[in-house]
């Protein structure tokens, strides 16, 4: 990739994550987004959780969803206290980085041009911002983990290097664990 083109995908980053920002502080925080709660503090229990010694850990929250993000939000929450700008802004880092995967998808499937016209419509989607402004439930990870199993699956194919192929596999089984993972099977997939 040549540093013209990381430069605007950083401009485009840039421009999706301020566009973001405009509605971070306006949305009021959503149910989807305040069940990470269920796995963290005391008034919520998880569906499924390990427990070591004195300690739980969530696993599930509900039936159909897993506990990642609250993993992630736990560690978060040790240093500053939860509110709409701490919940959102992680999740609107990680859209901007899933342009970046995008665009590397297309790149290596489709070209150039159709790398950047596909990314320039995702940055600019208000359904795609919205949806990872206001993460409703794990979705801005989904995206992320099952782009990143995608890009490693087609540079496998492209490369043929065994790394990629195992890269695709804990990618393909993180995205299946943040959302609709239930009996050992994904119903997402």
């Amino acid at each position: 990739m040549t540093p013209w083109t990381q430069r605007g995908l950083i401009a485009v980053a840039v421009l999706f994550v301020a566009a973001g920002m405009l509605f971070v502080p306006r949305l009021g925080i959503e149910v989807d987004e305040a069940i990470i709660a269920n796995g963290i503090y005391d008034h919520g229990d998880a569906w499924y959780s390990w427990k070591f010694a004195d300690s739980e850990v969530p696993v599930m929250l509900i039936s159909y969803l897993g506990a990642l993000k609250t993993w992630f939000y736990n560690f978060v929450f040790l240093f500053t206290p939860p509110r709409p700008m701490v919940l959102r802004v992680p999740m609107l880092l990680l859209a901007a980085a899933t342009l970046w995967l995008f665009f590397e998808l297309l790149d290596r499937t489709l070209g150039r041009r159709a790398a950047w016209i596909g990314t320039l419509l995702l940055a600019t989607d208000t359904s795609y911002l919205l949806m990872n402004t206001a993460d409703y439930g794990p979705v801005t990870l989904q995206f992320v983990f099952k782009l990143a199993a995608l890009v490693m699956l087609v540079r496998f194919h492209q490369d043929g290097a065994q790394k990629k192929l195992r890269g695709h596999s804990s990618s393909s089984a993180w995205a299946c664990g943040t959302r609709q993972c239930s009996r050992g099977y994904c119903s997402d997939w």
